[in-house]
């Protein structure tokens, strides 16, 4: 079906690519891994013809094309899916259709269309009424419909890339299902993810990237999966951290904790050390983490906390919970912490500004201009505002729930020096993640968190294959 031969791509002086070499046949589930910058969102785009590539081969059924992006036997499903929310889930499904069924030529033959979107729904499992609004699908049904909808318009090779990393596991698991079942009726899938128990679910499979270059392609059978745990382990943390000293001071104790999406979740931070949580969302790492932060109530138990102790959040989702798009950058760096220029009942703006400019300066964020916007500002460049917010607070305490979420490669390594120079200031910090990577960088302990309930911290180089497996 696909022939990927020496795809190698360059920016600047950066080799991104260094000679890619897999192939797929008709009917195969291949997961493609990798770490955070291991080289998969760059082959994928040049796969979809956002990128061209500036050496090597791609075969599309034994023929020569320069991308995919043109055929109708191959569909993409991105991260935001595609789907119109304001549309009906019929109308979604016909676009990009190259023709559309009209009755003399001019009318729509919408009774001919339903019965069609019906058809193409219980293909995926979904069984819901095509001429309600998209919008009122769940995430999970929203990315169905986007399988859906190609394999609706004759797609035979479906390229999913890190759609299930933003569905809760049950919808992932389902959408996995789904790809299964459409491998079986002749589809081929590619899935691309960094974590490895999401491709261990379906795929027969896996190709891993690790720095550029492919670094294992095999099955994923049972005797396999050790050797492509290491594989995704090794690229994670590609250069060694030394161990931090960390001091026995306690700065936050949670004790018997229980929110309304987690039970009897107990352990001591202590100063200068990052503790991580880890696991699926709806796991409950985030809830651990924002009733840590102050913000989700607890229920039960009870975390002992300073009163002099001050803490600081970077929350899961910047779009909704920590970012205000309309305001200055510079606002959204100091609304947390303006009592620091603050003499009587009024605010020195010279001294915000000047603090702010020199954070901006520490952190490189691009532009420096503390007037601009915030949602004029790359994904990556948000998030490190909300990092600088966090500084400003001068924490003792500090919660960073998927700190490195939708930023670059070399953000991520501005990100991972942060953490680790707050801790070596004797800043409690828990880390809440997704992500191995961010794991095995900066976390000294880590557990897993799975239905609500927290696994028994360890240290990070005592795990075993089996804490791995899970963890990845």
């Amino acid at each position: 079906m696909l022939q990927v031969a020496g795809i190698c791509k360059r920016f600047g002086s950066t080799e991104v690519l260094k000679g890619i070499d897999f192939e797929l046949s008709a009917g195969e589930f291949v997961g493609l891994l990798g770490p955070n910058g291991a080289g998969k969102s760059t082959l994928i785009k040049i796969l979809a013809g956002v990128h061209s590539y500036d050496s090597g081969s791609i075969h599309l059924q034994g023929e020569p094309v320069r991308n995919l992006a043109a055929t109708p036997l191959v569909g993409i499903i991105h991260q935001d899916l595609g789907i119109v929310d304001t549309l009906s889930i019929a109308d979604n499904l016909m676009l990009g259709a190259s023709s559309i069924d009209k009755r003399w030529g001019v009318f729509l033959r919408r009774h001919a269309e339903y019965e069609a979107a019906v058809s193409a729904l219980a293909a995926v499992g979904l069984s819901v009424d095509p001429a309600h609004l998209a919008a009122t699908l769940s995430p999970g049904e929203k990315a169905l419909l986007a399988v859906a909808r190609l394999l609706g318009l004759g797609a035979k090779l479906l390229i999913v890339d890190e759609v299930t990393s933003t569905l809760p596991p049950r919808d992932a698991q389902r959408l996995i299902e789904t790809l299964t079942g459409a491998t079986e009726a002749g589809a081929t899938v590619i899935l691309v993810s960094h974590k490895l128990s999401e491709v261990l679910a379906g795929a027969e499979r896996a190709v891993v990237l690790v720095d550029g270059h492919v670094a294992a392609d095999t099955t994923v059978a049972a005797g396999d999966r050790t050797k492509l745990m290491k594989l995704m382990r090794s690229g994670e943390a590609a250069e060694a951290r030394s161990r931090r000293p960390h001091g026995t001071e306690v700065r936050a104790r949670l004790k018997g904790v229980a929110t309304q999406d987690v039970s009897d979740v107990e352990f001591d931070l202590r100063a200068g050390e990052v503790v991580g949580l880890t696991g699926t969302s709806g796991s409950g790492m985030h809830e651990v983490a924002l009733a840590l932060a102050g913000v989700t109530p607890v229920l039960a138990g009870e975390i002992e906390i300073g009163d002099e102790v001050r803490t600081a959040l970077v929350p899961p989702q910047r779009e909704v919970h920590g970012s205000i798009e309309s305001l200055p950058m510079g606002w959204n760096l100091t609304l947390s912490s303006l009592r620091r220029w603050r003499r009587g009942g009024t605010l020195r703006l010279h001294s915000e500004s000047a603090d702010s400019n020199e954070l901006c300066e520490r952190l490189s964020i691009v532009p420096p201009d503390l007037a601009i916007s915030l949602g004029k500002l790359s994904g990556g460049n948000q998030q490190k505002v909300l990092f600088g917010r966090a500084l400003l607070q001068d924490p003792d305490v500090a919660v960073f729930c998927e700190p490195t979420r939708g930023v670059d490669v070399a953000t991520r390594a501005e990100i991972y020096v942060l953490i680790s120079s707050l801790a070596e200031k004797g800043v409690g910090i828990l880390v809440a993640t997704s992500d191995a990577e961010d794991l095995f960088a900066v976390c000294d302990r880590v557990a897993l968190m799975s239905s609500g309930y927290m696994s028994s911290l360890k240290e990070i180089d005592q795990l075993t294959d089996q804490d791995l497996l899970e963890m990845l």
